[in-house]
């Protein structure tokens, strides 16, 4: 069973040379130029804009590269104040894009805010009730017709894990894809 748990320090030495942390081997001239690999574009979401796009776990801010030109507000949120730091420097083209820090364990925005909120590779990183609490949050978060995508741990793999019924919990529509020791929930959070 794998254990990827890392603590803030981890994240926060990682923002000096994150390549790594963005794509195992990746370089910054992949990070400038790169679109394919991001679950942003798995699911049919739609996106204008009108858009309030939350990216929760942004790390130096890739996702914000193929959103921020398709959205109205890209918000990006990590708790390692080195790597927003970072994500401010590498995206500074994006007058759209705004970096907020969070406390590891709650989402720093008002209730009904965001339309689509998407986090990959974050959740193997943090322990299984940060993971439930922060399902919470999003809830919270979200708009009423809002749209989640989420890379959840698989507790068949993961010690940090969870099983796919505590996702229906609290997605009953989220869609699981197969295939590895994660699921990727999309889940329409209102509907």
């Amino acid at each position: 069973m794998h254990s990827m748990i890392q603590p803030r320090e981890h994240w926060d030495r990682a923002a000096s040379d994150p390549w790594g942390a963005v794509r195992s081997g990746w370089s910054e001239s992949d990070f400038q130029s790169r679109t394919d690999e991001t679950i942003v574009d798995w699911f049919p979401v739609p996106m204008d804009k009108t858009t309030r796009f939350l990216d929760l776990g942004c790390g130096v801010g890739y996702v914000c590269r193929q959103v921020a030109p398709r959205v109205g507000d890209y918000i990006g949120v990590d708790w390692s104040a080195p790597m927003l730091a970072r994500a401010r420097e590498l995206n500074a083209e994006h007058g759209n894009a705004s970096w907020r820090q969070c406390d590891g364990a709650t989402i720093p925005c008002d209730d009904l805010s965001v339309d689509v909120l998407i986090t990959e590779q974050m959740f193997y990183h943090v322990e299984r009730p940060v993971i439930l609490g922060y399902l919470q949050e999003i809830c919270r978060v979200m708009t009423i017709d809002g749209v989640a995508t989420l890379e959840i741990p698989l507790a068949e793999y993961y010690k940090n894990g969870l099983d796919w019924p505590e996702v229906l919990d609290v997605f009953p529509d989220a869609v699981r894809l197969e295939g590895g020791p994660d699921v990727v929930a999309f889940a329409r959070v209102g509907a």
